[in-house]
């Protein structure tokens, strides 16, 4: 892809699903981006019970355009199709309801977008959580996001972003996938189809750990679940990996963590 010297019109899309206790605190980092061309923030109110939209409505005279658009079936990336969809945005960047975006994030997203596809950045998981909480996750302090489960490398979904056009010409996110590395297939299939991906050490966000066991631990199994989906589904396409050295290495941190 051409090099794009203009500041283009930038989509804020965060998928919300009784988010009323936490997306004020990310709805006013946004408002606080510093970006030189148009942006919206369009918040996608996903079969939520709670006051979701009504917080979201707070904010429809701040500093930059906010409107909420309403997915009444479930899914993350059912909501953030419908996003995306109701954007008027060339670069969608994508953040989550329970997240905080740190400063310059806008900025320095939608400034890889320039000369790449893809975008993805880093996780702060220190600031809102406490140590005991990221170690129940194995999470370090600031984390480097990159799924690699098939020799793609993917962002994670809460700090992420793609020029428009690559979303349409992969036909956007798949719905059916939900729980767990929804964002990997979309990522996947974009690069497959030769598009490119590019991440940033600048645009960084806060991100937000459930303080339960239970939940970290099911994460991490909808998390293999996903990645078998996702090898069987691109068997061939991934580009090669050096198998002997990686297994080892996995098998080692296997046998390290089972007593935990």
């Amino acid at each position: 892809q051409t090099e794009c010297q203009t500041n283009r019109s930038v989509s804020v899309v965060i998928p919300a699903r009784n988010a009323a206790d936490t997306i004020g605190a990310q709805l006013n980092a946004l408002m606080d981006q510093e970006y030189d061309g148009a942006l919206e923030v369009i918040v996608v109110v996903n079969a939520s019970t709670d006051g979701t939209a009504d917080v979201v409505e707070r904010f429809s005279t701040g500093r930059w355009p906010v409107r909420a658009v309403h997915e009444a079936v479930a899914g993350v990336n059912r909501a953030r199709n419908a996003g995306v969809a109701a954007a008027s945005g060339e670069l969608i960047l994508l953040c989550d309801a329970d997240d905080v975006v740190g400063p310059g994030w806008v900025q320095e997203l939608a400034s890889v977008l320039k000369v790449a596809d893809l975008v993805g950045g880093l996780v702060d998981a220190a600031t809102l959580n406490s140590r005991e909480v990221r170690e129940m996750w194995d999470m370090e302090p600031l984390v480097r996001p990159r799924h690699q489960y098939i020799g793609f490398d993917s962002p994670w979904g809460c700090n992420c972003g793609f020029r428009r056009a690559a979303w349409q010409s992969v036909g956007g996110f798949d719905s059916e996938l939900s729980g767990a590395m929804d964002e990997v297939e979309f990522f996947v299939r974009a690069q497959v189809a030769g598009f490119r991906l590019q991440f940033s050490e600048l645009a960084v966000i806060q991100y937000r750990l459930r303080d339960d066991r239970r939940s970290a631990r099911r994460r991490q199994y909808q998390n293999g679940l996903v990645g078998a989906t996702l090898k069987a589904r691109y068997r061939g396409m991934a580009p090669r990996v050096k198998i002997w050295r990686s297994a080892p290495i996995a098998w080692i941190w296997l046998l390290v963590q089972a007593p935990r």
